[in-house]
């Protein structure tokens, strides 16, 4: 299911370590990706993902455009 807003997604394991995944997902907008996270949050998906964690995600903010 794709979720409105999202334009793409890459997955990425790390050479070295493969317990490490990174998610790469561009959104059109903040606003887009915080209703996923809401919806995914609503329907317990969050917490299951947690449970399956290591240590807690760390979301980080980026722009395509350098000023």
């Amino acid at each position: 299911m794709l979720f409105s807003g999202l334009v793409n997604i890459n997955i990425r394991r790390h050479a070295d370590d493969s317990n490490r995944v990174i998610f790469i997902e561009e959104w059109q907008t903040r606003a887009a990706y915080e209703a996923y996270v809401a919806f995914r949050t609503e329907q317990g998906m969050m917490d299951q993902m947690a449970a399956m964690l290591t240590a807690p995600p760390r979301t980080e903010y980026w722009e395509s455009k350098i000023a």
